[in-house]
């Protein structure tokens, strides 16, 4: 499937299927990646989503528009 096509719920679904994974580092300045991952295919390309580590939550992600969506995802708003 095209990268331009995915939805969240289907990325959430390939997640739960094994068909994606989630990659978990300190990819930038932000504390949201302490709890957030990206989303990777099988070859290891980044998709344009991040996954909770809790909850495992899809929500769309990319560098231009930065991690505004992923710091006010419910997890990590409860934890903090």
């Amino acid at each position: 499937m095209a990268a331009a096509k995915l939805t969240a719920s289907w990325v959430t679904s390939s997640l739960k299927s094994g068909e994606y994974k989630i990659r978990f580092c300190s990819k930038g300045k932000s504390d949201v990646w302490k709890e957030c991952g990206l989303v990777i295919d099988r070859e290891g390309a980044e998709l344009n989503f991040a996954a909770c580590k809790s909850c495992h939550q899809t929500l769309a992600y990319s560098s231009c528009v930065g991690t505004s969506a992923l710091k006010r995802h419910k997890c990590r708003i409860i934890e903090n």
